[in-house]
């Protein structure tokens, strides 16, 4: 509830960054990102060391909905940004996998980079692409990796790497 607050305070702030520094942080239920409206935590990229460390996010909701656009854990719309964290879904495992609805879901223009998605079913879905960025995106998608469609502008996805390592 603690990050849902700080976010609303910064949309009616008219806009701002909540910082999550290193740490690991328990979210029950979903995030949205109002416009004008940041989340930033402290990321490394996995392949260079920083598997398991920085800014965590434990994801717990959701589990057993495979539609990626209901109930995504984290959802960027226009004029926000997603950056420099990583989600793990504790509850998935490994040997008997389950859907989870996607763990980023943009719509219309949202940014996206230094992202580390451990064990995502579907991991990024914008179904709605208005000049969205995604950058730097590592992770182990279960499912789906990267959907992007119907872009009506300049839709962009770089640096993006998927395998099972990073589980």
């Amino acid at each position: 509830e603690a990050i849902r607050s700080a976010i609303k305070a910064c949309h009616d702030a008219q806009g701002g960054t909540v910082f999550l520094p290193a740490g690991r942080y328990r979210v029950e239920g979903t995030l949205e990102l109002s416009d004008g409206v940041s989340l930033r935590g402290e990321w490394m990229r996995p392949d260079k060391g920083g598997a398991g460390k920085g800014t965590i996010l434990m994801a717990y909701s959701g589990r057993g909905t495979e539609k990626p656009d209901e109930g995504a854990f984290i959802t960027v719309r226009g004029a926000t940004t997603l950056r420099d964290l990583s989600v793990w879904y504790p509850e998935q495992k490994a040997d008997a996998p389950v859907p989870y609805p996607a763990t980023i879901r943009g719509r219309g223009h949202s940014t996206v980079y230094n992202i580390t998605l451990y064990n995502s079913w579907t991991g990024f879905w914008n179904n709605n692409c208005s000049s969205m960025l995604v950058r730097r995106l590592y992770g182990t998608a279960l499912k789906l990796g990267v959907h992007g469609a119907y872009a009506y502008d300049v839709p962009r996805i770089e640096h993006v790497s998927l395998s099972p390592k990073y589980w």
